[in-house]
């Protein structure tokens, strides 16, 4: 989940699905702009986004997938 919220905080498009366990998934494009992005968020490199948008970005993943498991969506 937290690849799907750099990717969401960087402004591309992330769906958030509920799995038949209790979990989520995300689901995203897999286009140049973002796997270059991965490739630096998973080496450590410094990203081009401020953390605390990663970090509001999770919040609202998690929040969806919340909803997903009650029911809410």
């Amino acid at each position: 989940m937290k690849r799907a919220a750099v990717i969401k905080a960087a402004g591309h498009p992330v769906t958030i699905f509920k799995l038949c366990s209790p979990r989520c998934t995300a689901s995203y494009e897999s286009s140049p702009p973002v796997r270059k992005l991965l490739e630096a968020y998973e080496s450590g490199q410094v990203l081009p986004i401020p953390p605390k948008k990663i970090m509001q970005a999770y919040g609202e993943i998690m929040g969806q997938c919340k909803d997903l498991k009650q029911g809410a969506l």
